[in-house]
């Protein structure tokens, strides 16, 4: 399908509806709370939000993140990438070909409608998106214009295809390094536990003794009493789940949610 086609038949729009937005992603093959609009609103950095459309029916979305006079496209550290979000629908009893055909279509009309209102795009997509040949292609195109493409390696576990029971000896940890293996032993045998109640209180020094750490100050950069409260009302909504490590002496090691 060639670019007219394309933009005939695929649109991109601005949300107006946060309950569009939310739904999209709690039905998204790659669902995730950072780009929900309560966290996107939580980090205070100009965005948008943008669905793309198979005619009229919403098929995915993406966050992007703004400068402040709304012309460049940013990264920032408060939200660690801006992915385009699939609807399940995209994936499901189809050949491979046609989803293929679908998700290429889906970074043609992005790239065109990126490059078409903005002056630079600064973008980190998630492991979904692996075609992202119009970006590439701009630079054959355009020598004067160019997008550098820096690739993150990330690991996937499929739990779909997996039946034994002992996952994590059997699939995971024969593929870490040999340092990661002697670390998880070495974890194990300090008889760790994992729990699914924390207090907001722990969660609050944990976070502020790990950004410590990393030189950061965490109320100034993140308001820590404030995305406390908004990683529990996501848990209280049943969008989350809290897990913490302790040790035989009930005390704590670390905070996932």
């Amino acid at each position: 399908m060639n670019d007219l086609a394309i933009s005939k038949k695929y649109n991109i729009c601005e949300c107006e509806s946060l309950e569009l937005w939310n739904n999209l992603i709690k039905n998204a093959v790659n669902p995730s709370v950072v780009y929900l609009d309560e966290f996107l609103e939580f980090s205070k950095i100009n965005h948008k939000k943008l669905f793309i459309r198979n005619k009229n029916e919403i098929i995915a979305g993406i966050p992007i993140l703004c400068s402040s006079d709304f012309k460049d496209i940013i990264i920032s550290n408060k939200i660690i990438y801006t992915p385009i979000i699939y609807k399940k629908k995209i994936f499901l009893n189809r050949s491979f070909g046609t989803i293929n055909i679908e998700l290429y279509n889906i970074i043609s009309v992005l790239y065109r409608y990126l490059i078409d209102n903005f002056n630079s795009v600064d973008i980190t997509f998630d492991y979904f998106t692996r075609d992202i040949r119009p970006f590439i292609w701009h630079n054959f195109y355009q020598p004067n214009e160019y997008f550098l493409v820096t690739p993150k390696f990330t690991s996937i576990l499929d739990y779909k295809n997996i039946n034994n029971k002992d996952i994590f000896n059997d699939h995971v940890l024969k593929n870490f390094s040999k340092t990661k293996r002697n670390e998880y032993r070495q974890a194990s045998s300090s008889k760790l536990k994992i729990y699914e109640e924390i207090t907001k209180k722990d969660i609050y020094k944990l976070m502020h003794d790990t950004f410590k750490v990393q030189g950061l100050d965490a109320d100034k950069e993140y308001n820590l009493n404030t995305l406390i409260d908004l990683l529990q009302n996501l848990k209280d909504k049943d969008m989350l789940k809290f897990f913490c490590a302790k040790n035989e002496s009930e005390e704590l090691y670390n905070f996932m949610a």
